[in-house]
Formats: structure tokens, sequence, C-alpha cells
């Protein structure tokens, strides 16, 4: 059973907070999951929030609120001809196919000749309890909002009685410490709506500290909880502050500041300075101005106010990855890095699946995690794709993923072939990337040499590794790339020919398999048995068991 490490009171904690921010993909890895036992969603009655958890033996799980209550905003087409007022959801995905060590979790979307947008997420990444706001076992509440977990509890905001007044609003606070059995602890009304939240531990005072708003998130309000334990039957919230956007904050935060979908809160490890990390889709429509934005928190006393820090301008399609007006929500891992999911209001992914967005640092460490070592590498449609005004796409490929991805021909994703014009690496000493200009590692090759740091080429064009001219100039490879290879080597045909499609041990493998002299078969980080072959009539050969790869490399 994995083991994470206990996190600290209040959650793990980020280095360097502004900097994490800053290096946050602009185009994230896809990411989905199947509503399963879940309410079907549309655009009137649509996807809220999305926060991630996990279990004691370290299973991710999301936790996804989805409002019921009919605006009128929405016409029949949004809400499908069904406009009643309806009780709010809260779906909670087992992300059953994911590592278990509280890091990145990659996509779950990869297959090795299918384009990302039409492969559906493994059937074990799915809704496994909906719970109903409707008056019952649960409080009635038609607006599920976006929440924070903070020490095993989930906070969401409410909207809506249901049924009852619309101008009510309140928090309900859930044990999620075993997250296939939340236990409702507490519910706290209030006399105004309640839209987004954050939550953090306060230190100093031995409570928590939250901050909520609702509407145009113009007016925030910041309470502290009077007791240290959230499921002290007694909890209840004193009110510090009322801060106005319009008038309380520095005109560089206002500038800044938008109706937003989203509020978390997050520490900084060394001298606790608190930021709250946001996000919105600005332009009011499914596709484009989607912001995420950072503010340092300030307090003196109870009064506090916002100091703006960074933003980033995400691209959320090619392929579909939410939008930052449905669900985003912030996470920081064991290793203290932060990651940022997103997901779209409705499940229209493949299998009726919902798609979702994962954004790790684009330096993409390892650090902390089991495939510490393994090399990766991000190719960007744009010259200096990593910090774009105007972002584009990218595509990532991992070394522990090989024969999941399409390495051998990047059209088989989304068109890449030929369309990348830079990157950013990372491989051991001793280990090397591969860029070759035709499929199936054909024709020119560009080495990328692998020393244990992160680099990269701003342009394929025409630029040094790293812009340092002691490095070595890459020119010529601006649109070339047709396939990647990770020290992966080629080899003869399979004899006698069979299909490998039932389980094989090692023993049999080596008596079908042809492997030229000096190489061998290593097994890495799974049980000796052969599930699939890619490719099996071809090179390279590459065998997938269920919880590793086994694959030919050098000695």
């Amino acid at each position: 059973m994995a083991q994470l490490p206990t996190p600290p009171r209040g959650g793990f904690t980020v280095d360097d907070v502004v900097g994490d921010f800053q290096k946050l993909q602009l185009h994230g890895d896809p990411i989905g999951f199947r509503i399963g036992v879940g309410v079907d969603a549309d655009l009137c009655k649509h996807y809220q929030g999305i926060t991630r958890h996990h279990a004691a033996d370290g299973t991710p799980y999301f936790f996804v609120t989805h409002s019921m209550n009919h605006t009128s905003s929405c016409g029949l087409l949004e809400c499908d001809s069904d406009c009643s007022d309806d009780p709010g959801e809260l779906l909670v995905v087992r992300m059953a196919s994911r590592p278990k060590h509280g890091e990145r979790m990659r996509s779950n979307k990869l297959s090795a000749f299918q384009d990302l947008s039409d492969t559906a997420p493994p059937a074990t990444d799915t809704g496994i309890l909906s719970i109903r706001f409707n008056d019952g076992a649960w409080p009635g509440w038609q607006h599920v909002g976006d929440g924070q977990i903070v020490d095993d509890v989930l906070v969401i905001p409410m909207e809506r009685q249901y049924p009852g007044i619309d101008e009510a609003g309140a928090l309900i606070f859930i044990d999620v410490r075993d997250p296939e059995n939340p236990v409702m602890l507490k519910e706290i009304e209030f006399p105004m709506m309640i839209g987004v939240l954050a939550m953090t531990w306060d230190e100093v005072n031995n409570n928590y500290l939250i901050c909520l708003t609702a509407g145009d998130s113009k007016t925030l309000y910041f309470y502290e909880t009077n007791t240290e334990d959230l499921s002290d039957p007694g909890l209840s919230l004193n009110l510090l502050d009322t801060v106005e956007i319009d008038t309380d904050v520095p005109q560089s935060v206002r500038d800044k500041w938008e109706t937003w979908q989203n509020l978390d809160f997050i520490r900084q490890t060394n001298d606790g300075r608190l930021f709250v990390a946001t996000g919105d889709n600005t332009s009011g429509t499914d596709m484009g101005a989607d912001w995420i934005r950072l503010f340092e928190v300030t307090r003196s006393g109870d009064n506090f106010n916002f100091i703006y820090q960074a933003e980033r301008h995400l691209k959320l399609d090619d392929p579909r990855m939410g939008n930052a007006a449905a669900g985003t929500g912030y996470y920081v891992s064991p290793s203290g890095r932060l990651l940022l999911y997103t997901c779209e209001h409705q499940d229209n992914g493949a299998s009726d699946s919902i798609r979702a967005g994962e954004f790790h640092s684009y330096d993409v460490s390892t650090s902390g995690m089991p495939e510490s070592g393994r090399p990766w590498v991000e190719l960007y449609w744009d010259v200096e794709g990593w910090d774009d005004s105007s972002p584009n796409k990218s595509l990532m490929f991992d070394h522990i993923d090989f024969g999941r991805d399409s390495f051998l021909n990047l059209d088989d994703e989304g068109g890449w072939a030929q369309e990348a014009d830079s990157l950013r690496w990372w491989a051991p000493a001793g280990m090397s990337i591969f860029l070759y200009s035709e499929n199936n590692w054909g024709g020119d090759k560009l080495e990328l040499i692998g020393d244990g740091a992160v680099h990269f080429i701003r342009d394929l064009d025409g630029a040094f590794v790293d812009d340092n001219p002691g490095n070595l100039q890459v020119s010529g490879w601006h649109d070339r790339v047709r396939s990647v290879s990770m020290n992966v080597i080629p080899v003869g045909p399979l004899r006698p020919w069979v299909t490998l499609t039932q389980a094989m041990t090692l023993a049999s493998l080596l008596d079908t398999a042809s492997v030229q002299s000096g190489l061998t078969i290593t097994i890495d980080a799974g049980p000796q048995f052969i599930n699939s072959l890619v490719n099996p009539n071809s090179t390279p050969i590459l065998l997938e068991p269920r919880d590793g790869l086994v694959y030919i490399t050098a000695p």
C-alpha cells in the first residue's frame, strides 16, 4: 500500500508561490473522467468546481460540484428543455488509473494511435458517489459552488435553498478523509448567497481563516473559526473584515480583479506568506480568455488587503480541457509542487466523459516521485511557447508513458507533425532524447543530451540551448519534428509470429522476441506479465505490463 507523507497542519506549502505560479503551463495535459453514477450536466445546470484529494492509500480523487439551479440567462436549449430548479450535486470521482504518490497524475487519455480529443479516459476513472443536496440526508441547496479542502475537510459555498429562498447561502463542512464515505460536519447559513471561498489554517491564531464572496466578487468577507477543530459541533464563524474591491484595494488589484469562479488560499513554506489564486473566463464565451491570477493577502490586525503578483493566460482547447468559467482548482503536492486542475461545464468528452486538464510547472520537476529519473520533453507550437502572451498549444512526452503516446508519428496527435517551434526537456546524465524528421524514428536526428538539469531551446530555427552561446546551437529544425525517441532501441521482428494479447511470463517473451546481441530486456516497476504489444509486426518492440513498462534497452 502506498503511503503519502503526513502533511503539516493546514496542508502542504509551496517554497516560492509567485515563482511556481509563473511557471504553470499555458496549455496543460488533457485528462478526463466519466460521470459514472453522476447526474448529466448541460450549459445551464453545469459543473462549477473541481478539487483534488486522495485516500489513505494514495488513490487520487476529484470532488466536482454541480450547480442545478435554472437562471434567467439560460434558454431552453442550454437547459435541454428541462428548466426546473433541481437539488445541487457533489460528484466524487475516483481516478483509479492514476499513480498513488500524490504528485502530478499525467494524462489518462493517451493512445498510441489515436488523437487525445478522441480518446476516452479509462472506465476506472469515474464518478463513484453522487451526493444530492435535496433536503433529505443532506441539506437542500441548488447552487453548489467552488470549495477548498484543508486538513481533510471540504468546505463548499452554497446558494439558493432547495426548496426555499433564493437570496440565501451557506457553508457546508464535509469530512473527506475517506473520499468514498464523506461525512457532513456542519452547515452554517447566511442571509446572502455565497459562490466561492478560500480557507487556510492560521498558525498564529490557532484557527482557520475563510474568505468568501458571491455575485461579481467585488465584496469579500473574512471570517475566522471559533475553534481549531473543524469537527467541533460548536463550530461557528466570527466576521473579521469586509473588503470592497472598488474602494479598499490598490488600483493594481482593481485592474486585475474579475468575477472569479474560484478562490484558493496557498501558503508559502518558510515565511508563511498567504496568497489567493483565482480563475475565470473573462470573455463570457466558451472559448478564449481563460485567465488565472495570483494575489498576496496582507493582514494588519483584523484588516485585510491584496497585492497583485502574477497572471497566466491559459489555452484550454486543442484539445478541450475545460473552461475557467466552469471549474478550476489548485492543489499542492507532497513535494510542494503547485498544480492547477480545470474542467468543462458539461460531459462533452468521448464516452460522455468530462474533459479536464492538469497544469504543472513547465519545468516538470519529478522531485520525490516514483518516476524520478524519467526523461520528458514538451514541444511547443510557437517560439518560446511556455511564455507566450497569446498562448498556443504544447505536447508533453513522458518516458513513463512510452508506448501509450504517439511517439512514432506526431500526426496521430492532433496534427503535431512538423509543427514544433520550441521545446523544454529533462533527462538524467547518460540518457538522451532524440527528435526525428520522419515518422518511425527515421530521417535526420536531433539529440537532446541529458545531464540532470532542465534545458530549453527557445527557437528551433536558430537558438543556443538555454540561450547560452557556449552550448549547442540548433537551427533548421523549425516545423520538422515528426517522431520522438527516448533511448528505446529498435530491434528485429518477433519469431515466431505470435499475438501477445494474453498474459505471458518474461521467460516466454524471451523465447519469442528476437533480441540483438548486447541488448537486454529490462523490467521496470511492474510484474513480469505482458498484456499487450505495440506495433507487433515492426520496430520498435515495446511491451506494457499492468503497472509499468517492459522495454528493450541498452545494458
